[in-house]
């Protein structure tokens, strides 16, 4: 097995983490909403962390993209607009929630 097929395996590996590393990551994260986190430069980070495993084949998946998550753009900013609705939304539903 070369070393490229072996790093793509420890990457597919990686992915297939268990519900314990999830909480793990949920928790990492802030509790961040799943909507607040980009699929898409998930995906993108992983050509990174295969690159930065070459250097260092001990790193862990999850902790990584943890560690380098404002590096990689995986956290979607809150657009004004987004606020602008959860604004709306909380005036709307307030007078029910007291």
């Amino acid at each position: 097995m070369n070393t490229s097929n072996r790093n793509h395996s420890m990457v597919l590996a990686s992915l297939r983490f268990s519900s314990n590393q999830g909480q793990k990551l949920k928790q990492q994260w802030l509790n961040l909403p799943l909507e607040q986190i980009s699929i898409e430069m998930v995906f993108r980070s992983l050509y990174f962390f295969n690159r930065a495993c070459l250097q260092n084949p001990q790193l862990e998946l999850i902790s990584w993209l943890v560690e380098n998550h404002r590096l990689m753009g995986l956290v979607k900013a809150v657009r004004k607009r987004h606020r602008d609705n959860a604004k709306r939304s909380l005036d709307i539903w307030e007078p029910t929630l007291t």
